[in-house]
């Protein structure tokens, strides 16, 4: 049991984190601060962190369609390993984008305080220009169906190529009742005097077949469909930004079994 425990440790260190844009297992493009709570709450809320007492893992893959999509082109490929307080992940960026660094390291703490949970990131991001960033988060639960989460990101508004990334601040809410095989997400997103408002619906607890779909006011949308299998989720999705690139993604989930302890079963939303 020692064994395996410190293979998992081992490999969340060395190969650990999600696509800061792009991948959550149900809701696609979609970040939701409140309905995130494995291993991809690194970089979306860092409170949310093992919420459920679980050790997670997950994977991306990203393309991006413009003129042609071909499966080769990978434009980022992530990887994350958390622990029920801790998370470790590595993003790696194949693409010459302005603004987005060659790869990022980051490193995330969950900090249980009675029923509020508090969330700590620290980002390195290499490459041509390397520099510091980091995200706090923060999550209550309300009741058994309701979580309020606030989480900001890129807080030093490091540069990158020319471009600096903005300080992004997001609100959200997730309403998960006991009949419901998913749960529904509301989010609003601040970003350099910008405000979006994104809706999600996820069927995450259904088997074999999971799906889940998010939209904004604006016109952004994004699917993701895929198949459980054991503890893995494998699946992929497509979002349709409004403006840019459509972009296309693969991704990988494995969830261990839950503990109790801090931030458990009873102070996050019940699956």
């Amino acid at each position: 049991m020692r064994t395996g425990r410190w293979i998992f440790v081992i490999a969340g260190i060395v190969a650990a984190a999600t696509e800061a844009e792009a991948a959550h297992s149900f809701l696609g493009g979609f970040r939701p601060v409140a309905g995130e709570e494995g291993a991809r709450a690194l970089w979306v809320n860092p409170a949310a962190i093992g919420a459920n007492n679980a050790p997670t893992a997950a994977a991306d893959v990203v393309w991006y369609e413009e003129d042609q999509l071909r499966i080769g082109d990978v434009r980022r490929l992530s990887v994350v390993a958390a622990m029920p307080l801790a998370a470790y992940g590595l993003q790696w960026n194949f693409a010459d984008e302005a603004g987005v660094p060659d790869w990022t390291f980051a490193v995330g703490k969950r900090f249980p305080v009675a029923r509020l949970m508090f969330g700590v990131e620290i980002e390195w991001r290499g490459g041509e220009d390397s520099s510091l960033d980091g995200g706090v988060g923060a999550v209550l639960p309300v009741g058994r169906e309701w979580r309020l989460a606030a989480a900001g990101t890129h807080l030093f508004e490091p540069e990158t190529q020319g471009v600096k990334s903005r300080q992004t601040w997001q609100l959200g809410a997730a309403w998960r009742p006991a009949a419901f095989l998913g749960h529904v997400t509301y989010d609003a997103r601040f970003e350099a005097g910008d405000r979006e408002h994104w809706f999600g619906l996820a069927f995450d607890r259904t088997r074999p077949l999971r799906f889940g779909g998010a939209a904004d006011i604006d016109g952004n949308w994004s699917l993701t469909a895929g198949v459980v299998f054991g503890a893995h989720f494998v699946g992929g999705g497509v979002r349709d930004p409004n403006e840019g690139a459509r972009r296309e993604f693969a991704v990988w989930d494995w969830a261990g079994s839950r503990r109790r302890g801090p931030g458990g079963p009873r102070t996050g939303i019940r699956r």
